[in-house]
This record gives structure tokens, sequence and C-alpha cells, in this order.
């Protein structure tokens, strides 16, 4: 159990430097609503992706009011997590987003295929991101990702 525990927590420190060097990657490219290359998500409407072993892909979504939203990461094949961060417009390069991280721990909750989902307050008419990682080394896994309000 003790074993769990620290491996489990190991993922969230083994995230962070994921995140910050995705994240210093290269300055902005001049667009102020995404200057991180992601794949723009659709409120209430799934995406299936795939994501190859020890992979990250980034999604933009944004918010309508404040409230509850939901991050639903579903049917996957392998381990995946997901880190939610916010964009901040005074953000000029990619290695700010760091510090702009909103929930790195509930959406790795489980250390195998079950559905990682979670419910979070957000502020209105905001963009958020949320990356995905893939932590086995089995292979690729498809999934479902889905962004409820």
């Amino acid at each position: 159990m003790t074993q769990g525990i620290f491996f489990k927590n190991l993922r969230y420190f083994l995230l962070l430097p994921l995140i910050l060097t995705l994240a210093s990657c290269s300055e902005s490219d001049g667009d102020s609503t995404n200057f991180i290359p992601s794949t723009e998500l659709t409120l209430n409407a799934a995406i299936n992706d795939t994501i190859p072993s020890y992979g990250t892909k980034v999604y933009r979504f944004k918010t309508i009011d404040a409230g509850n939203y939901t991050i639903s990461l579903t049917n996957q094949a392998t381990d995946l997590g997901w880190a939610l961060l916010s964009y901040d417009p005074a953000d000029t390069y990619l290695n700010q987003l760091a510090d702009n991280i909103v929930d790195i721990i509930n959406g790795d909750i489980y250390l195998d295929t079950t559905d990682e989902v979670y419910t979070i307050a957000l502020q209105s008419d905001k963009y958020y991101y949320v990356i995905v990682d893939e932590y086995d080394d089995i292979g690729s896994s498809s999934y479902t990702l889905q962004i409820l309000y």
C-alpha cells in the first residue's frame, strides 16, 4: 500500500517537469488567444483520439459561464491522466504557462485504465488547457475526452 502511494505521488512530480518542458518549447507565435499548439475542444462534445506510449496531447477550451465543468477522460486502453492549466493574456512566452496550473492531481487518480473524471469550478469566459499524458510502456492508447458544462 505504501509503495503504491509513493509511486502515485512520484507521478505528480514527474508531470510538472513535463509541463515545464512543454511550455518552454518556443515563444508566442503572436496569437494572443492560443500561444501553444493545441486541439480546440467544443464544450459538451466528445473527441476521440489516440496517444503514443509516453505521449502528450494538448487541448484547449473556453468556458461560457462561471460554474462547474466536468473533465472526462474515458475509454482508454492504457494508463492516461490529464492536467488542467489556465491561459493568462499577460503571458508572452510559453514557459509562463507553468505558472497557471489549475489541477494536476485530480486528473490522474488511478494507476490503471479507470476513467479519469473530475468536476471543477472554473471562471467565466476564460481559456483553459487540458494536457493528456500516457504513462505506460505498453503501447499507444485510444481515448475519449469531453468537457461537460
